[in-house]
């Protein structure tokens, strides 16, 4: 598989117009007790489908929720922590060098994803991911789209 390197792609920029938007929608990004997973269109437009304390019971809610004409995806959105790795038995949230992290990933119908992690810190500083997450919230993310399609191609017309 070849990756097209140079400008950012399309989900890329997009992702960018979205944090930007959720930043500016809220007091505080950072304090979100819920994780949101949300359609969203190529204007970068979002419409929030299910918000859950836990992200992957809103992924699993949200794979039975209908995107409009318009939408070419979900994403989630959900704050947590993140520590240095290595090997610890002390979770994330316990890690004395720990950060508060907001973490929004997307995919769309082709499965094409990209994520930003943005640390709570004085930096502000953020991490993005043209190629999206691995791990399990990326797996669950991709498997409530693979449901939406599935539905969509079998739904009464």
């Amino acid at each position: 598989m070849q990756h097209h390197r140079g400008g950012m792609n399309e989900n890329e920029t997009l992702i960018h117009i979205i944090r930007h938007n959720i930043f500016a929608s809220v007091d505080e990004p950072f304090d979100i007790t819920e994780a949101q997973v949300f359609a969203y269109a190529s204007n970068a437009s979002i419409r929030v489908l299910v918000e859950h304390a836990d992200p992957y019971q809103a992924l699993w809610a949200a794979a039975f929720a209908n995107l409009n004409d318009d939408e070419d995806g979900i994403g989630v959105v959900t704050v947590g922590w993140a520590a240095p790795t290595g090997n610890t038995d002390t979770a994330p949230s316990e890690h004395p060098d720990r950060r508060r992290v907001h973490l929004i990933t997307i995919t769309n119908r082709s499965f094409e994803d990209a994520a930003i992690l943005t640390f709570h810190d004085g930096t502000e500083s953020e991490i993005t991911f043209a190629e999206g997450g691995t791990g399990q919230l990326a797996d669950a993310l991709h498997g409530a789209m693979r449901i939406i399609m599935m539905l969509e191609q079998h739904a009464p017309m």
